[in-house]
Parts: structure tokens; sequence; C-alpha cells
């Protein structure tokens, strides 16, 4: 009897893409975003996802997020990052929203 070894199934070797999603990408997907960045960072497992956030809106790209928001995330460990468009429409494997 002899043992054959499946191909690799492309879909798992590819990262799963997660997109946090609120009005202004200023506060609540930011901050979604630098919480899982960090969770997935501690549990080594940054190579399976690409994780980003955006807003509805663009009225806020290119600013940081806001400042109250930037503080709690220091004193809880993680870091954020300048609000950004994202090219849409973007392949997600999941769009967490928050409003």
């Amino acid at each position: 009897m002899s043992i054959t070894t499946p191909s690799p199934n492309v879909e798992a070797t590819r990262p799963i893409r997660i997109l946090f999603v609120c009005l202004g990408n200023i506060c609540r997907s930011p901050s979604a975003e630098g919480v899982f960045r960090h969770y997935v960072s501690e549990q080594g497992a940054c190579d399976r996802y690409d994780i980003d956030s955006a807003g509805l809106i663009a009225h806020h790209e290119g600013e940081l997020p806001d400042g109250r928001m930037r503080a709690h995330a220091v004193r809880r460990g993680y870091r954020t990052r300048l609000s950004l468009t994202p090219d849409y429409p973007m392949r997600t494997s999941s769009t967490m929203t928050i409003s």
C-alpha cells in the first residue's frame, strides 16, 4: 500500500485578510486593527494574517488617529498608524464593521 501526499491547498497558504471599518478611520477601526495586530503578534501568527482598517469616508485620510485613542493604545501596549484609505475593492476574508 502506498501513501500519496495531497498537493498543498493554495487557499490554506494565503494570509487571512481582515479589514476593520468605521466611518472615519481615526478611532474605532484603527484601534481594533491595533488590538488585533497585537493579539496576533502575541500568538506568533503574524504571517497568517493581513490586517488593515478603513473608513467609509476619506475625510481623515493621512491624519493620525484620535489622540485620546492613541494614549489608551500606548498604555495598553499596542500601536496605531496613520489613517489610510485602502484600494477598493479589497478582497477580504472578513470585514468587521464598527459603528
